[in-house]
């Protein structure tokens, strides 16, 4: 199998990317590279949590949910919105908004075939604690585009260019 043979079944779709890592996989074992190597495992069965994902594996939703404006006796709730979270500190606000996936190359495709929202539920004790005067948030789910992981995809199939 060559590297065309391979290039060209990225291009044309005509194989899964799963297919084309597995693929490559073989071809390069010989190679005894072990850093591409290590990156075609992780793509193709995840990353551990004890290593860091590549940055284009980390997608940031928007936090959705209700929330009262005002007081609790004379605010206006609005639900299923997004929520305005500018108050609080960037560090925590990366951390509920970035979404490290962690998942082989099939649980992504998986992901992108539900007709479901893509999201992260946020415990309501964190809603309560990021509350101000003036802001009660009631509930909150980080939505994720499936959009993005369309784009993660690409950026795999991107990189598998350069390594073939």
């Amino acid at each position: 199998m060559t590297r065309s043979k391979i290039l060209l079944d990225l291009v044309n779709d005509s194989n899964s990317l799963e297919s084309v890592l597995f693929r490559l996989k073989i071809i390069l074992s010989d190679l005894n590279n072990k850093e591409i190597n290590q990156w075609l495992d992780y793509e193709i069965h995840g990353y551990p949590e004890s290593e860091n994902v590549p940055d284009y594996r980390i997608i940031t939703g928007l936090p959705k949910g209700t929330y009262i404006l005002g007081s609790q006796y004379n605010g206006l709730q609005h639900t299923n919105s997004n929520i305005p979270i500018n108050h609080i500190p960037n560090d925590i606000k990366d951390s509920l908004l970035n979404l490290y996936l962690r998942d082989g190359i099939s649980g992504i495709y998986s992901l992108t075939d539900k007709d479901a929202q893509i999201g992260k539920p946020v415990p309501t004790e964190f809603c309560y604690t990021i509350s101000r005067p003036g802001l009660m948030i009631l509930g909150m789910n980080i939505i994720y585009s499936e959009n993005q992981l369309h784009g993660v995809l690409a950026n795999i199939g991107e990189k598998l260019f350069f390594i073939s």
